[in-house]
């Protein structure tokens, strides 16, 4: 039925999968809300890696990373959006790096399609869902936090990337 390298590679994916999924967790709930339309995390290396290594199944990862975290580290109650949008920003991120050469204007235009699709249309919603505050000032903040992001996103994203591909030519892992 198998040839004991699919399983063995079956075996692999799962592990990292894992992996990615409990480095998400952890990362996570060493976020901070500086204001309610923002969190402050490292959690876009993990899901870039993630899709890097996962491609578009890292979307699996990104919503089970969302789902566990709010349980094990809630910091509000849960909602359905979010986990939408992390499994969408992880899809995006699977579609833009697996198994394609690693550079930065590569990571520049995924994080750019994530931050402004996922980040601040979506997530922006899902806030106004829930929170019921000024859209304007909402918005607003939320655009000068995208700036930022948009600056150190794709420079950290390309550093731990470029460092996954050394990693990957030196002992491939599939």
């Amino acid at each position: 039925m198998f040839k004991s390298t699919d399983r063995k590679n079956m075996v692999r994916w799962i592990s990292l999968a894992g992996l990615m999924i409990a480095m998400g967790v952890v990362v996570g709930c060493l976020s901070f809300f500086p204001m309610i339309s923002k969190k402050i995390s490292f959690g876009f290396l993990v899901s870039g890696a993630a899709g890097y290594i996962l491609g578009p199944a890292a979307a699996v990862c990104g919503a089970l990373v969302d789902i566990i975290g709010c349980w094990l580290h809630p910091k509000g109650p849960y909602f359905w959006g979010f986990t939408v949008t992390a499994a969408l920003g992880n899809l995006i991120y699977g579609v833009g790096f697996h198994s394609k050469k690693v550079s930065f204007l590569r990571c520049l235009v995924v994080c750019l399609v994530v931050i402004v699709f996922c980040n601040l249309c979506l997530n922006t919603l899902w806030i106004l869902h829930i929170s019921h505050a000024q859209p304007k000032v909402l918005l607003l903040q939320r655009l000068l936090w995208s700036a930022v992001d948009l600056v150190l996103h794709p420079t950290l994203l390309t550093v731990v990337l470029k460092k996954l591909e050394e990693l990957q030519k030196a002992r491939p892992w599939f």
